[in-house]
């Protein structure tokens, strides 16, 4: 399980571009932007003087500081653009190799094949790159985890 993480409003910060106060585990940081890439929960309360207030709190398992922004998220649920990319780099390379071998055996020549397995790899690494990262964001198949509201 992860680490209890509630965010509020900074309503002290001014001028400052920390407008976030993300409580960790009781110990309060500051943030100017949030992502949050896991379900969570969201509660308000009435404060006179303030009026309406809003209160979000999750349990991410990783939470990742760049610089003033903080990212939470869940080891299973976020996928790096470098993970597509080393996977496109290896299925290319894989592919053409034997697109290369069949080449060279239809056209009984190894440099033709090579040069058509060459031209196969760097065309379709692109293409892959782009099918896999609009894939990536269809629902078609993904399971969703429903929010509830206190």
């Amino acid at each position: 399980m992860g680490k209890d993480v509630k965010i509020r409003y900074n309503h002290d910060a001014g001028e400052s571009p920390l407008k976030w106060r993300v409580v960790i585990d009781e110990v309060e940081h500051l943030a100017s932007n949030i992502d949050v890439l896991v379900p969570s929960v969201t509660t308000s309360d009435f404060i006179e003087g303030a009026g309406q207030k809003y209160h979000i709190s999750c349990k991410p398992e990783v939470i990742v500081w760049d610089g003033d922004k903080v990212i939470l998220k869940d080891n299973i649920r976020w996928v790096s653009h470098k993970r597509h990319i080393l996977k496109s780099l290896t299925y290319r390379l894989y592919s053409s190799c034997i697109t290369s071998l069949i080449a060279s055996v239809i056209l009984n020549n190894y440099q033709v094949g090579f040069s058509i397995g060459t031209a196969d790899f760097f065309i379709k690494l692109f293409t892959y790159y782009i099918h896999e990262r609009i894939w990536y964001h269809i629902p078609f198949g993904v399971q969703k985890v429903k929010k509830e509201r206190l």
